[in-house]
C-alpha cells in the first residue's frame, strides 16, 4: 500500500498515520463501527500515540496492495466494473447503519468537518433538525448572493428564489465521507480495502455521492472513474446541483 506524506510504514505489518481529525478517538470509533457493523475489509487500529506537541498518530495494520488511483489505467474493463460493484455493496452496507445524531461517531454530538460544510468545525448538531436548519440558513443566504457571468455580462443569482429546502427525507446513515480512489486499496489478498475514515459520520445518504464527486474533481480523477460514481453511490444529480448552488454561502458567508 503506497504511503503519502502523512503516513509512514514502521514494520512489516504496521504503519503510522498522522491524524487531523478533531480528536483521534473519533476516527478510531469510526473504524470500529465499520469493522463490527459491516463486512467491509478495514485495517485494525493497534495504538494511538500523542507526542509532547499535541500531535496524534494512529498505528494500524499495513495492508499489502496498491492504491486504486495508482493502478487504475491497468485493469481491464471487467475488473473496473468489479471494483464498482464491490464499492456499491460496501455503501449499501454502510447505509444500513443509522443514527439520530448527525456527525462523527461518538457518544455525544461532535463538530463536523467534511467537504460538504465549507467552514471548518461546523456544529455540533444535536439532531437532524439542527443539521437541516444549518443548511437551510445557507440556502437563504445563497438566494441573496449574485455573481458575474463568465462572459462579463449581467450578474446572476447563485440560487433561484424557489430553491428547495435541504432534503432530510431519508434517515441519517453512516458515510465514509472521503471515498476517493486514494483511499481504496486493491489488496494482494484479492479484496478491496477502505482506509482513512477521518471524515466519516452519520449524514444523509446523498452526502456520500456528493463527497465522491467533489473529491474526484479535486484529485483530478479520470473520466472513467467519474462515470462510475453515480452507479457506486446512486445517481443523486439533483442533490449535487443543490449543493453546488449553496456552495457560495458555505465557502464565504457565515449564517450568524
Amino acid at each position: 500500500m503506497p504511503l503519502d506524506s502523512a503516513v509512514r510504514r514502521i514494520g512489516d505489518h504496521t504503519f503510522v498515520k498522522a491524524t487531523y481529525v478533531v480528536t483521534p478517538r473519533l476516527e478510531g470509533a469510526a473504524f470500529e463501527l465499520a469493522r463490527t457493523r459491516t463486512k467491509i475489509p478495514i485495517p485494525r487500529i493497534l495504538r494511538t500515540i500523542e507526542d509532547e506537541e499535541g500531535n496524534t498518530f494512529i498505528v494500524m495494520d499495513y495492508i499489502p496492495g496498491e492504491r486504486l488511483d495508482h493502478v487504475w489505467p491497468t485493469p481491464s474493463l471487467w475488473s473496473k466494473l468489479w471494483v464498482a460493484f464491490t464499492l456499491r455493496r460496501y455503501i449499501r452496507q454502510l447505509r444500513q447503519v443509522n443514527s439520530s445524531v448527525p456527525g462523527p461517531v461518538a457518544d455525544s454530538p461532535q463538530f463536523c468537518d467534511t467537504y460538504l460544510f465549507g467552514e471548518k468545525r461546523c456544529g455540533p448538531f444535536p439532531d437532524y433538525a439542527s443539521l437541516s436548519a444549518f443548511y437551510n440558513r445557507k440556502r437563504d443566504v445563497t438566494k441573496r448572493i449574485s455573481k458575474s457571468r463568465v462572459d462579463g455580462g449581467n450578474r446572476i443569482r447563485c440560487a433561484p428564489p424557489d430553491i428547495e429546502p435541504f432534503d432530510d427525507s431519508r434517515p441519517l446513515v453512516f458515510n465514509h465521507g472521503d471515498l476517493s480512489m486514494r483511499n481504496i486499496i486493491l489488496g494482494r489478498d484479492g479484496r478491496i480495502w477502505l482506509v482513512d475514515w477521518g471524515l466519516s459520520g452519520f449524514y444523509p445518504p446523498w452526502f456520500e455521492y456528493v463527497s465522491m464527486v467533489y473529491t474526484a474533481e479535486s484529485d483530478g480523477a479520470p473520466d472513467s472513474w467519474n462515470r462510475l460514481i453515480p452507479f457506486i453511490a446512486d445517481p443523486l444529480f439533483k442533490h449535487m446541483k443543490w449543493m453546488d448552488r449553496i456552495g457560495a454561502a458555505l465557502r464565504t458567508y457565515r449564517d450568524k
